[in-house]
């Protein structure tokens, strides 16, 4: 299952009978390949993983977040040193296996 991305925007739905405006909003789905950076992008790959299992292989990163391998390796990179990842050593299949995880 692919993550996907929303914005919320207003509509006006009308205006009372005192001119005031009726408005609500509704949900626009988002190009994430324009709108999102790539630190954005990698966040929202790991809130997705948090959900299923709370954890994402740093290899695995890239993939989940659709960016290149070195773009993500760069992202991972920014967000640790701005204290929003960790990246721990855990048991993969095997092997130790570096995930990253949110803070």
């Amino acid at each position: 299952m692919t993550p996907k991305f929303f914005r919320l925007e207003k509509v006006v739905l009308g205006h009372d009978e005192d001119g005031d405006e009726i408005s609500s909003c509704v949900l626009v789905e988002l190009d994430a390949e324009v709108d999102l950076t790539d630190e954005q992008k990698v966040v929202e790959a790991l809130k997705f993983a948090e959900a299923l299992n709370g954890e994402l292989a740093k290899s695995e990163i890239g993939s989940k977040a659709k960016i290149s391998t070195q773009a993500a390796k760069k992202a991972v990179a920014r967000l640790l040193a701005d204290g929003m990842v960790v990246i721990d050593t855990v048991k993969g299949r095997g092997r130790p296996m570096e995930a990253v995880k949110l803070v």
